[in-house]
């Protein structure tokens, strides 16, 4: 994954006290309009952070990111972003994009959807040590996908952060209070996810039942 800059305009200053700092800088991201600052928090380890903001197409996003669940979503919306810099440390080397979604449809099962005036939070984390993608979609669906390999990542209906699995494929599991199954299924199916496995590397599993208090179920013949 690269972050695409271009046009940049702006003073730089760096001293052996403060280190590198910018007050703004103004150019392009993906094509896209962006400010930023970079300065150097007074933490350990030491770092250089970068802290963007803009707003882009929530496809611009999902063709970056490669998460295809983040392909049905449609609009744009403004967003936040961090990114660290340093040697050495378990938060080095990270970026973190946080958006509300104002401006941005999500047609995902009842009740993760919402329409696109709606707000609701998206954190979306790369680890480049790691080589690990996280995102948090308000509390109500997380997910960790390694980007270092075959498909390998783990869903996970609420709150809890999940663990990336050992093995290949892509695991389901959480608790949510309401799901509406026939959703559900046509999200999975469109994502390829259902349906016969081509291999160990390919196909959902569910190693953990997925535990909620109402399943809507409608038969599609019936419609």
């Amino acid at each position: 994954m690269r972050l695409e800059f271009s046009s940049l305009e702006g003073e730089l200053f760096y001293s052996t006290a403060r280190g590198l700092r910018s007050e703004g800088l103004s150019g392009s991201l993906f094509g896209l309009p962006v400010s930023a600052l970079i300065r150097t928090p007074e933490v350990e380890p030491l770092r250089t952070r970068i802290e963007l903001s803009g707003s882009m197409p929530v496809a611009t996003l999902a063709d970056w990111s490669d998460v295809t669940l983040l392909d049905s979503l449609t609009g744009r919306a403004a967003y936040n972003a961090r990114l660290d810099l340093c040697a050495e440390g378990e938060d080095c080397n990270r970026l973190v994009v946080v958006s509300d979604l104002k401006g941005v449809a999500v047609p995902w099962p009842t009740p993760l959807g919402k329409p696109g005036q709606e707000s609701r939070p998206l954190t979306v984390t790369l680890d480049l040590n790691s080589s690990r993608l996280r995102f948090n979609y308000d509390q109500r669906l997380r997910a960790v996908f390694g980007l270092d390999g075959p498909l390998r990542g783990r869903l996970t209906f609420g709150g809890e952060r999940p663990a990336l699995p050992g093995d290949a494929g892509l695991w389901l599991d959480g608790r949510i209070e309401t799901l509406e199954a026939e959703q559900v299924q046509a999200l999975l199916e469109s994502q390829g996810w259902l349906g016969e496995p081509r291999g160990d590397a390919e196909g959902l599993r569910r190693r953990s039942p997925i535990r909620c208090r109402c399943v809507s179920w409608t038969s599609r013949s019936a419609r």
